[in-house]
């Protein structure tokens, strides 16, 4: 289920900042992330995938390794496909903004509060 409170500019960047460098995900200190943050579980599965690989040990994540470890979760794998994960994670590769990823962090967590009031 979708929530109307959401920012979805901050939804694809920080999810595609956290996808073009995943060592982000390490400064646990500034940044925490979770799955309560993120309005719908497309979103979920796709932040998700990017956490557990960089948890897993991968250093870069990609499309293929993504795709490899949905391949093992059916219902996420087929939500993934049904939204065409591949090519929304792309537009939000591309439109990453690392300079900003401060200001959509602090976005994301604003709006995840708002939806826990609502």
């Amino acid at each position: 289920m979708s929530s109307k409170i959401v920012d979805v500019s901050a939804v694809m960047q920080v999810i595609g900042c956290c996808y073009n460098d995943p060592h982000l995900l390490d400064l646990t200190d500034k940044y925490v992330i979770t799955d309560q943050d993120f309005d719908n579980d497309f979103h979920k599965i796709v932040y998700g995938a990017i956490y557990k690989l960089h948890e897993l040990g991968a250093d870069e994540i990609n499309l293929k390794n993504i795709s490899d470890f949905l391949e093992d979760r059916p219902k996420a794998n087929a939500v993934y496909k049904m939204q065409k994960g591949e090519e929304w994670l792309l537009k939000c590769s591309e439109s990453a903004t690392p300079m900003a990823f401060d200001y959509y962090y602090q976005r994301l967590k604003k709006f995840s509060l708002l939806r826990a009031y609502d």
